[in-house]
């Protein structure tokens, strides 16, 4: 069972969502909260597995709740579902620890797919949000070619299974290295490419044809 809280100012929109998710067995929604701060609250409370976020929320927004959430519990999962897919909030939102960034013309369908695989430690980009950050986030580094970097194969290898969801633990299983070997391989690749987390990379490696 995923456990989740839903944090979003609409009422009627919080409901409907809960009534949604729980048709899937799977799947239960243990409270609702109307802002960021509320949800960091519930949080503290009920520690669920996921939380959906909405951007902007008063007194405290979606992604100030995240930065709070992340800070204290960096393993619950964090799925913003807004209707914004302005890249200042993309990367606000991804650089405070959120785990996805889903948009409400999302159908229901892959909303719960997305829960299940952000619950599972695979980032889930909506493709209007991915379309964004490849545009603004990693066209912006400096080093926003793979040619401009002298990648390892090895160090390729791990970038594809990273950008695929893979934990350290499946990928050391994979490659035959142990989990702190595959931690130091994936500093250095961050200090290479310039970027800041999985998620930065996995849209990398996406713009880059590496998976």
């Amino acid at each position: 069972m995923i456990n989740i809280i839903i944090a979003d100012d609409q009422t009627i929109l919080s409901e409907s969502l809960k009534q949604l998710i729980e048709l899937d067995n799977e799947l239960k929604v243990l409270a609702c909260a109307h802002n960021g701060k509320e949800a960091f609250d519930l949080c503290c409370k009920f520690v669920p597995d996921v939380i959906l976020m909405d951007v902007q929320m008063p007194d405290c927004s979606g992604i100030e709740g995240t930065k709070l959430i992340k800070d204290k519990f960096n393993h619950v999962k964090v799925l913003m579902l807004t209707s914004f897919q302005d890249e200042e909030f993309i990367s606000q939102a991804l650089s405070f620890g959120a785990d996805g960034y889903l948009l409400k013309d999302v159908n229901h369908d892959m909303l719960k797919l997305a829960i299940k695989n952000v619950h599972l430690g695979i980032p889930v980009i909506h493709k209007n949000a991915l379309a964004v950050l490849t545009k603004n986030l990693i066209c912006s580094n400096s080093l926003n070619s793979i040619s401009a970097i002298r990648f390892t194969p090895r160090e390729l290898e791990i970038v594809s299974l990273v950008a695929r969801g893979k934990t350290n633990r499946d990928i050391a299983k994979e490659v035959c290295l142990s989990c702190g070997r595959v931690a130091n391989i994936i500093t250095a690749i961050f200090e290479k490419t310039g970027l800041n987390d999985r998620t930065e990379l996995a849209v990398f490696a996406i713009k880059n044809r590496i998976i």
